[in-house]
């Protein structure tokens, strides 16, 4: 049974909101870092370990959830680890300490093999074999689309009112809008 477009939709749109806020987490969370917490370069890029370093673990656990369970429950559970993720650092910057911030940077670094894994399955399997290469096409302007409009909103929200805390509950309030239409878009294993 192939998946409705409504489906393919939500899943890129997953993938999109992974991008879009790859963008507060690597560029903004590294200028908290340096500017707020007066890391170095190199100290604020070592703190950021969080965020990448559970990916090549949790890959293989996403693979084994989306063949269990279908693309939704997987994508679904990456949406709200990135939710606590983004909206713990942001509330946690508040205290100004990387201790407070680590857990909500693990978080979103777990969620990003949720938030990849599962979705573009789901959009190679909803096209026939001879059109996988548009799919993926379609993955790859989802990304490219998502780290671009993120970094111009992040940018911008930044500009505006030079708030980290911001940037960072922002991206949780997009999550959220995000995850809702996951929740009505991506249909269950069939």
């Amino acid at each position: 049974m192939r998946h409705s477009s409504t489906s393919f939709a939500g899943c890129n749109l997953v993938i999109l909101a992974a991008q879009f806020t790859k963008m507060a987490v690597f560029v903004f969370g590294a200028l908290y870092l340096q500017d707020v917490l007066n890391m170095s370069p190199l100290i604020a890029g070592v703190a950021l370990l969080p965020t990448v370093a559970p990916q090549p673990f949790t890959a293989p656990l996403a693979g084994r959830a989306a063949d269990r369970f279908g693309p939704r429950l997987p994508s679904l559970a990456g949406l709200v680890l990135m939710f606590a993720g983004l909206a713990g650092v942001g509330i946690a910057m508040s205290w100004n300490s990387y201790a407070l911030i680590f857990p909500g940077l693990l978080a979103w670094g777990v969620s990003m093999a949720f938030m990849f894994v599962p979705p573009q399955r789901a959009v190679m399997n909803a096209v026939p074999p001879p059109m996988r290469g548009q799919a993926g096409g379609i993955v790859m302007s989802s990304q490219l689309i998502g780290a671009t409009i993120g970094m111009a909103a992040c940018s911008t929200l930044f500009s505006i009112t030079g708030d980290f805390q911001i940037v960072f509950l922002a991206n949780a309030a997009f999550t959220l809008l995000v995850m809702v239409t996951a929740w009505l878009t991506i249909e269950r294993k069939a």
